[in-house]
C-alpha cells in the first residue's frame, strides 16, 4: 500500500494578508502528509487491489468537499470501493493554524498490492 503526491497542492485564499499566507510551504505539507496518511488508512481493508490517483478536495476545517479521479485502476471494483471509502470517511485532518487558506486540492496516488 502506498499513497504519494506527485503535484503540489492548489490552493484557494481566503483571508490572507499577503502572498506568504497562502504559499506557506511548510503548512501546506504538514497538511498534504496528514491528509494521506488518512487516504493511506482509509484503504486499509479494501478487498480489491489497484492504483488509482485521486484529487482530494478540503475545506480548511478538513470537510471533504470533492474526490475526482485523476487516474483510474483498470480494476473497476477497486474504483468504486476507493470512491465509496473516501466519501464516506467522514472529516479529513484540518488545515494548519496560520495557513490561510478557504480550500485545498491534494493530488494523491493510492495503490494497493495486497
Amino acid at each position: 500500500l502506498t499513497g504519494d503526491a506527485k503535484a503540489p497542492p492548489m490552493a484557494t485564499a481566503g483571508n490572507a494578508t499577503s502572498p506568504a499566507d497562502v504559499v506557506d510551504m511548510e503548512h501546506v505539507k504538514s497538511w498534504g502528509q496528514n491528509v494521506r496518511g488518512t487516504l493511506v488508512r482509509l484503504t486499509k481493508g479494501l478487498r480489491n487491489r489497484g492504483s488509482a490517483k485521486v484529487a482530494i478536495r478540503l475545506a480548511r476545517t478538513g470537510e471533504l468537499i470533492g474526490v475526482t479521479f485523476i487516474e483510474k485502476s483498470q480494476n473497476g471494483r477497486f474504483n468504486r470501493e476507493l470512491d465509496r471509502r473516501i466519501k464516506t470517511s467522514g472529516v479529513f485532518p484540518a488545515a494548519p493554524h496560520g495557513l490561510a487558506i478557504d480550500e485545498m486540492l491534494f493530488p494523491i496516488r493510492l495503490t494497493v498490492t495486497r
